[in-house]
């Protein structure tokens, strides 16, 4: 336990200790976790991707390329990893076993070869540091071919830039999240106070993977979970946050056509909501939290919910002095951003003082359409 404990600070001095330039990589590394941010795939507990394992990616890269500028290297980051056959692990150095040294057999290393559940995983990134672990195990079907589809986009923006059909700015373009889905599943997490609505929050946002692991096993059903929690003002909860999953319903085709594009949901929703009931500190504070699940479509979202901006507008083409200027602008406003996202994770966050509780019975989880 001691090891695993330190491992996260270990990872990251091995990680720094392996690059060829420590400053090119941090410069790489804060215009794809801002990429990352934008296009909603960090999110290590929703199954995309972690700050860990981003870090790794660019790392690998960073070895490959040790000569390259910061926007060299964040082209060919999206270039190698489009192209990279995920069968095999991404790897910073050798995976070291410690089975014969006292004291550190008892740590398992990732090892797909002797562990049939390391075959599992889908897009094994491994930490350089003993005890070697998969930084990904929650990768599932779906956030990986949304990963994937993201690579593909972030690639074909790169090539069109080195052409000047584009520009860097279309690259880290905020995904439209709220208006490319006709349906949507809202998941409000509701509490009475800000000590509660903490567990209570942490505890939905660890199981919401499960809920996309069943969703995707509907075979016309394509989801795509939002990483990010918006809070709201609610009347009789005072601490309140919403969760959204889009929603696509493939068309049918052959003998069946005429059912309709409907699909139901609620299996996995009934599935989702037993796996969070069984919270074991759930009965303590029954009348004290709730979760809401409700299918929605895009025209009756909340009010709360961003609204996405604009279609972009056609650029005119740039001389290569100037998409090098502009590449450099956006490296900056990319590290700028990030250094102020990073000051706002450390800042605690105040809860807002709590309302006067109301008369208003508080029901438990409940599936989609009673709430």
């Amino acid at each position: 336990k001691t090891v695993r404990s330190l491992n996260g600070c270990r990872v990251a001095d091995h990680i720094l200790s392996l690059v060829p330039d420590a400053e090119r990589f941090r410069e790489t590394l804060r215009l794809v976790k801002l990429w990352a941010k934008r296009r909603g795939i960090y999110s290590n507990v929703l199954g995309f991707f972690g700050g860990i394992t981003w870090a790794i990616l660019v790392a690998r890269v960073c070895q490959l390329y040790p000569y390259y500028t910061t926007s060299a290297l964040a082209k060919r980051f999206f270039r190698v990893y489009e192209r990279w056959n995920w069968k095999n692990p991404v790897n910073l150095c050798p995976i070291r076993e410690m089975s014969n040294v006292a004291g550190l057999m008892a740590f398992k290393v990732w090892n797909p070869k002797q562990y049939p559940q390391d075959r599992l995983h889908l897009m094994p990134v491994v930490t350089p540091a003993f005890p070697s672990m998969n930084s990904t195990h929650n990768v599932s079907e779906t956030t990986r071919r949304i990963i994937l589809e993201e690579f593909g986009r972030a690639c074909k923006l790169v090539e069109q830039v080195e052409q000047a059909q584009a520009e860097w700015v279309d690259l880290y373009r905020s995904l439209p999240f709220f208006s490319m889905h006709r349906h949507y599943l809202h998941i409000e997490v509701l509490a009475k106070s800000p000590h509660v609505f903490t567990k209570w929050i942490g505890w939905v946002e660890s199981k919401l993977r499960h809920l996309v692991r069943h969703l995707e096993r509907i075979p016309t059903l394509q989801v795509r979970p939002w990483p990010n929690y918006i809070e709201f003002e609610d009347a009789d909860w005072p601490h309140a946050a919403a969760a959204f999953v889009g929603l696509t319903v493939a068309k049918r085709t052959g003998p069946q056509t005429h059912v309709g594009n409907t699909v139901d949901l609620r299996q996995p929703v009934t599935q989702f909501v037993e796996i969070i009931n069984s919270w074991q500190e759930k009965r303590d504070l029954d009348g004290q939290c709730e979760m809401r699940v409700k299918d929605v479509a895009r025209r009756d979202l909340p009010d709360y919910a961003p609204e996405d901006g604009p279609k972009p507008r056609k650029r005119k083409a740039r001389t290569p002095a100037e998409r090098e200027q502009e590449a450099a602008a956006a490296a900056a406003d990319a590290i700028t951003a990030e250094a102020e996202a990073e000051a706002t994770e450390r800042t605690p966050i105040v809860p807002r003082p709590e309302k006067a509780p109301s008369s208003a019975s508080a029901a438990g989880a409940v599936p989609p359409g009673s709430a």
